[in-house]
């Protein structure tokens, strides 16, 4: 079976890739932060999250790595998600104490 030619090794569609100027990042640390909110939100809820504001974020060459607060005053530990910066793939999601 032919690989699809529309697709490249980075998961990248011809059409996106089209459709982003060249030079130009498609996902700035503004975008990473309102996807990681949401997803981490759908995950673990809106009142966990609430508790973990703000978020921090750090550029971590291709990608994003976004965390919650230490020291969460409700159980369960501090959040992590990662994000590429190329595609908003996201590439960990994880609770870690």
């Amino acid at each position: 079976m032919a690989a699809n030619p529309t697709v490249e090794e980075d998961g990248m569609s011809m059409l996106l890739r089209s459709a982003t100027p060249k030079g130009k990042q498609l996902i700035t640390s503004d975008i990473a932060l309102r996807l990681a909110e949401m997803v981490l939100a759908h995950v673990y809820g809106k009142e966990y999250v609430d508790a973990q504001l703000p978020l921090t974020i750090s550029d971590v060459g291709d990608r994003w790595d976004i965390r919650g607060r230490e020291g969460i005053p409700i159980g369960g530990g501090r959040l992590q998600i990662i994000i590429a910066k190329r595609n908003a793939r996201i590439l960990e999601l994880q609770n870690f104490p």
